[in-house]
């Protein structure tokens, strides 16, 4: 009697799993709960007794899936834990973590385990490595950058260097336009490139344009359409026309041009990618190629002048996953990994109070959370908590578990896994995001010192306009993240200047008109240097629009009023008056009076009221003082 009980229960515990429950015998399903049925597309009937375990992997995992059941029929291993593609009815291929023990049935060995779906895990972890890739990448290539003294050719190396490492690329090469001749210079290639008679020719002489004025082949294609491509097809691509003498064979081709403003001034192009190419790998050498852009303006500047969450490691009796039923505050059911989770036996967790394993600072929640769900009321089905052992240490948990009624009362049914490791890993990845947006931030810096550098006349302006906007937004009520990114778009808000020569820059008498209209592209050209930096502001936003005024007399959009970022404006009101206070190489400062009067003059038709107000109050009545 106390036997089929036994049986019952765990058969209970098995049909209402959340996760994948399997039992098979000499390569067949013996059982399958409808979990593991629903994970593959299948209802258990079409299962059991029909198909076995190498019938829902993919193809390329058998020789792996089927290792690992030899492996456990033949004792080697206690518990086997994997990772494989599966396939599902329909066909799609799915990523699945099967746990599994070896037992004895009927005098001969089986396997018993779970199974769950972590496809989405996989997609999960493959977007944050990929990003944390990628701004990597982008700090690295800014860094170099900075450095006044990187020619265009190093700048290329490396991103050419991170773009095949982001793709897996071992051929490519970097170039740039020719001012003069409009050639296409290659001035970077791989080393599995260097003994192409293409890589081998004149720099200058290399790759020109046709009668038509087109580059040819794939090698022109970017350039000709100033826009990036990728062909994992290149022979039936329309503008492939072979490849030189002694060339690698392509097998799958990308490129993307270096872009600034409607000038097309070189590009990287990548070949033979093992899985070749995805619309995410265009995105992130798009991203690297957007800075060496920036590199390639500043060298000819300078010449003439980057489960599924683990759900859980959920089994039944022979896993690694700790399982419980709880009923009337106490557990009836516990596995022995959740026992062990807890640092417990079996027997000690049986009728203990479900909150006495939970971490103090998280009972209030969790009792919320079961009271609900007793009640049918809304509440997570997963979530993470503290829970303690018999120690007293603290070990982070992930539960899935639900309402249930079990002999016939209602109870909770939950699993439970120890996923202290992966917070340390959020940990560890938190930090390296946060190491990067410090990078990030000292990048931004070093180009508002590299502004200044050109331009002697206006040392400093960048970092007081910035103290004033910063003033402004913290006299205007502005939250205290708010206010930060006002300041960090002061200190960058005329990084557009690298665009414009020095001479301009220092003039001593008027600009011409056509001299004006280069000093007005600094805005957009600002804005294409920092766009696709992932800053938690708008700071492209605010750069470009920070010389837009409220009646559309600004530049370079002719925005008007509501279609300003209210932190533009606040920018714009501290350019001006700091502008005007300060010593012009073609005038002398004008002082604080003056400007007061002129953002007076303007206030509501060409500033902000509001802001002008605020500088008003500032100067006249708190006092402030540029500092430096």
């Amino acid at each position: 009697m106390v036997g089929m009980e036994t049986e019952g229960l765990f058969r209970f515990i098995a049909d209402h799993s959340p996760v994948g429950i399997y039992f098979f015998k000499d390569n067949r399903f013996v059982y399958v709960n409808p979990t593991l049925a629903h994970i593959f597309g299948y209802t258990p009937e079409e299962i059991v007794g029909k198909l076995g375990p190498l019938d829902l992997t993919h193809p390329e995992d058998r020789h792996l899936v089927r290792l690992k059941i030899h492996q456990r029929l033949r004792g080697g291993a206690e518990h086997v834990r994997y990772e494989f593609r599966g396939v599902r009815k329909d066909g799609r291929t799915i990523y699945c973590e099967a746990l599994g023990s070896r037992v004895e049935v009927e005098g001969g060995p089986a396997i018993v385990g779970t199974l769950i779906d972590v496809t989405e895990r996989k997609k999960m972890e493959e977007k944050l490595w990929w990003e944390l890739g990628v701004k990597s990448s982008i700090s690295d290539i800014a860094r170099i950058m900075v450095a006044l003294s990187s020619s265009v050719e190093e700048i290329a190396e490396v991103v050419l260097d991170k773009a095949q490492a982001l793709t897996g690329s071992p051929h490519g090469f970097a170039s740039v336009i020719d001012p003069a001749t409009g050639g296409d210079m290659r001035i970077v290639v791989t080393e599995a490139m260097k003994g192409c008679s293409l890589a081998a020719r004149e720099k200058k002489a290399a790759f020109a344009r046709g009668k038509d004025g087109c580059y040819p082949g794939l090698w022109g294609h970017a350039l000709n359409l100033g826009a990036s491509f990728y062909t994992n097809l290149p022979e039936a691509h329309p503008a492939f026309r072979g490849v030189p003498k002694g060339h690698v064979p392509i097998r799958c081709f990308m490129a993307v041009p270096a872009v600034l403003g409607d000038r097309v001034l070189g590009q990287v192009a990548l070949a033979n990618a093992p899985n070749g190419y995805t619309d995410r790998d265009l995105e992130a050498v798009e991203r690297l190629v957007d800075l060496y852009a920036l590199a390639i303006e500043r060298e000819m500047e300078t010449q003439a002048l980057i489960e599924s969450e683990e759900k859980y490691r959920v089994l039944t009796e022979a896993s690694l996953t700790g399982i419980f039923i709880q009923q009337d505050g106490k557990y009836v059911f516990a596995n022995e990994r959740f026992a062990r989770i807890h640092g417990y036996e079996v027997e000690e967790v049986l009728g203990r109070h479900y909150l006495d394993l939970v971490y103090p600072g998280d009972r209030e929640k969790v009792k919320a959370i079961v009271a609900r769900r007793l009640k049918d009321r809304e509440a997570p089905r997963e979530y993470e908590i503290r829970r303690l052992t018999k120690e007293g240490r603290i070990v982070w948990c992930r539960m899935l578990a639900g309402k249930i009624r079990y002999k016939g009362r209602p109870a909770i049914m939950g699993n439970i896994v120890d996923i202290s490791d992966i917070k340390a890993l959020e940990v560890e990845l938190r930090a390296s995001l946060n190491k990067l947006e410090r990078t990030l931030e000292g990048t931004i810096r070093a180009f508002a010192s590299a502004i200044e550098k050109r331009d002697p006349y206006t040392a400093g302006h960048q970092r007081r306009v910035a103290q004033l906007a910063r003033a402004l937004a913290w006299e205007m009520g502005f939250d205290g993240h708010r206010v930060e990114g006002i300041y960090m778009s002061g200190l960058v808000h005329d990084v557009g200047k690298l665009s414009v020569p020095v001479e301009l820059l220092s003039k001593p008498g008027e600009l011409t008109p056509t001299e004006f209209e280069i000093i007005k592209a600094h805005p957009q050209v600002g804005y294409e240097i920092l766009k696709d930096i992932e800053f938690p502001w708008p700071v492209a936003k605010i750069v470009l629009q920070h010389h837009e005024r409220l009646d559309g007399s600004g530049y370079p959009l002719g925005l008007k009023d509501g279609e300003i970022l209210l932190e533009a404006r606040v920018i714009g009101v501290a350019d001006v008056v700091e502008a005007m206070a300060s010593h012009r190489p073609y005038r002398p400062a004008l002082g604080v009076e003056a400007a007061l009067e002129e953002i007076q003059r303007g206030r509501g038709a060409v500033y902000d009221p509001q802001v002008v107000d605020a500088c008003v109050k500032l100067f006249v009545e708190k006092g402030f003082q540029f500092e430096g």
